[in-house]
């Protein structure tokens, strides 16, 4: 899908199908998809690349799967940051890769109504069940989008914020995310992997 920056009138291709926010790769406005039609916001976002080896455009391969990653936010929780690459399949599925501190998980969302239909948010420590795996929760605070870069499949915008919670399960081989942004909150969970194993194409 061929889009036309409402900013800089500069044409570009969107990859992702399901893409709701776009920065326009030469002026670095952002867009937004409002009732199929792209809408400028008035904002503009330039993230530095800092030290990560995945970048926009990247095809990688992750225990088999290719994926080519075509956006990226970046949110801090107050005593530092981390980043968030949105990447499609081959097939055109889209998931997340969670990058803090060169640690990674691939992440994708999942209707966790055990959680979603609590009163209130889970507390610190907190054991909590998602599909049938028991996780517990480690971190919680307040993200802020610092910026983004590329496609993204929701709304966002710089300095937008939400409180999230975070948690690892029993085993320490799966990463559950959960987001105050929106009534019920959104509720992730994937893997947790190795640097290693993640090989750029």
């Amino acid at each position: 899908m061929k889009i036309q920056c409402g900013t800089c009138g500069a044409e570009q291709t969107v990859l992702n199908p399901v893409a709701v926010s776009v920065q326009c790769p030469y002026c670095d406005a952002i867009s937004l998809l409002v009732d199929k039609e792209w809408t400028r916001t008035g904002k503009k976002s330039r993230l530095s690349q800092g030290f990560s080896r995945l970048y926009r455009g990247a095809f990688c391969r992750i225990e088999g799967v290719e994926y080519q990653i075509v956006g990226r936010v970046r949110y801090s929780f107050g005593r530092g940051f981390w980043d968030e690459w949105f990447s499609l399949t081959e097939m055109g599925k889209g998931v997340w890769i969670t990058e803090d501190d060169h640690t990674f998980a691939v992440q994708q969302r999942v209707e966790a109504t055990d959680i979603t239909k609590q009163q209130g948010k889970v507390s610190l420590h907190d054991e909590v069940s998602v599909e049938g795996r028991t996780y517990r929760i480690t971190e919680m605070g307040k993200a802020v989008c610092l910026g983004l870069e590329g496609e993204l499949p929701k709304e966002i915008l710089p300095d937008e914020q939400y409180d999230y919670a975070d948690g690892t399960s029993l085993d320490g081989d799966y990463a559950l995310g959960i987001e105050y942004d929106d009534e019920p909150p959104t509720v992730f969970i994937g893997r947790w992997i190795h640097p290693r194993e993640i090989t750029i194409l």
